[in-house]
C-alpha cells in the first residue's frame, strides 16, 4: 500500500534556520508548505523563499499567497514569475488584516483568485482552504471551485464523521484533499495552547497518520515554534504508513490506539 505523501509547514526567519533545516527535510517530504505573513504581522516572504528554496535547494514547495494583499494585476504577475521560476503550486488564503499599512484589495471571495489565475496561468496548481467549522453544503460549493486542493483545517475526533464526507465529494470531483495536523510536543506546548485549534499530541501522531492513510492526499504537518520536533513528526509520519488502524479517535490527544502492522 502506498505512504501518505508528508508536507512540512513551516516559517524562516533567518539563513541559519534554512541552512539548518531544509536538508534535514529534503527527501523526506513531497514538500514544504510556506505561510505568508502569519497573523498579519512582517515575516519575510513566502514568495521569494519559494524560489530560493526551489532553486537553491531543489525541494518542491508550496507558498502561500495573501490575497488581501495583491490586485488582479499583482496576483497575475506573481503567478506568472512563479511558474516561470519553476513554482507549480500555490495556496490562496485571504490573510489576516495587515498589522501594519493597509489592505491593498477586497475580494469578494478567494474562488475568483482561483478563476483568475486559472485564466491567465491554467497549469498552475491552485489550493484553498477549507474549515470543518463551515456548514457541509457550503464546504461542497467550495470543493466545486477550479481550485485542484484542499487544506482541510479543524480536523479533530469530533469532526472526523464530517471530513470523511468531505473527502467522498472531493474524490468524486477530482480534488486533492489534505488535512492539516497541528502538533504539541513538549517544546511548543505554550504556544499551542494559545492557537485555539484542534492539536494532535506526537506521541499520537503515529495514529492519527495511519488512520488518515486511505482518507486523504497528502497530510500538512505544523509544528509551531520547534524545528526539531517538526523534523520528528515527519520522520513519525513515515513510519505510520506501514500502520493500519481500525478505530476512530474521539479528540486529539485522547486516542484509543487499535492497530496492527500491515503483512
Amino acid at each position: 500500500m502506498a505512504s501518505l505523501p508528508v508536507i512540512a509547514e513551516t516559517v524562516f526567519r533567518g539563513r541559519d534556520s534554512i541552512e539548518r533545516l531544509v536538508p534535514r527535510l529534503k527527501g523526506l517530504v513531497e514538500a514544504i508548505d510556506l505561510p505568508e505573513s502569519p497573523l498579519g504581522l512582517p515575516m519575510p516572504s513566502s514568495i521569494p523563499l519559494s524560489v530560493f528554496l526551489g532553486l537553491g535547494y531543489g525541494v518542491s514547495v508550496i507558498p502561500h499567497v495573501r490575497l488581501l494583499d495583491h490586485n488582479e494585476l499583482g496576483l497575475i504577475s506573481l503567478i506568472q514569475g512563479l511558474w516561470l521560476a519553476g513554482v507549480d503550486k500555490v495556496l490562496l488564503t485571504m490573510g489576516d488584516k495587515p498589522g501594519i499599512g493597509r489592505v491593498l484589495c477586497s475580494w469578494g471571495r478567494s474562488e475568483e483568485a482561483v478563476e483568475w489565475i486559472k485564466r491567465y496561468e491554467p497549469g498552475m496548481n491552485v489550493g484553498l482552504i477549507i474549515s470543518l467549522n463551515y456548514p457541509f453544503d457550503r464546504i461542497v460549493e467550495r470543493l466545486g471551485s477550479q481550485a485542484d486542493f484542499f487544506y482541510v483545517m479543524y480536523l479533530s475526533g469530533g469532526t472526523m464523521r464530517k471530513y470523511e464526507k468531505v473527502v467522498g465529494v472531493a474524490w468524486r470531483l477530482g480534488k486533492k484533499i489534505m488535512p492539516y495536523l497541528i502538533i504539541r510536543t513538549r517544546r511548543n506546548g505554550e504556544v499551542i495552547e494559545h492557537l485555539g485549534q484542534p492539536y494532535v499530541d506526537i506521541e499520537d501522531l503515529e495514529v492519527w497518520v495511519a488512520m488518515l492513510k486511505d482518507k486523504a492526499d497528502a497530510v500538512i504537518l505544523s509544528v509551531p515554534g520547534d524545528h526539531q520536533g517538526l523534523v520528528e513528526a515527519v520522520e513519525i509520519a513515515r513510519r505510520a504508513s506501514r500502520i493500519t488502524i481500525y478505530t476512530r479517535p474521539r479528540e486529539a490527544g485522547d486516542l484509543e490506539e487499535d492497530m496492527r502492522e500491515d503483512n
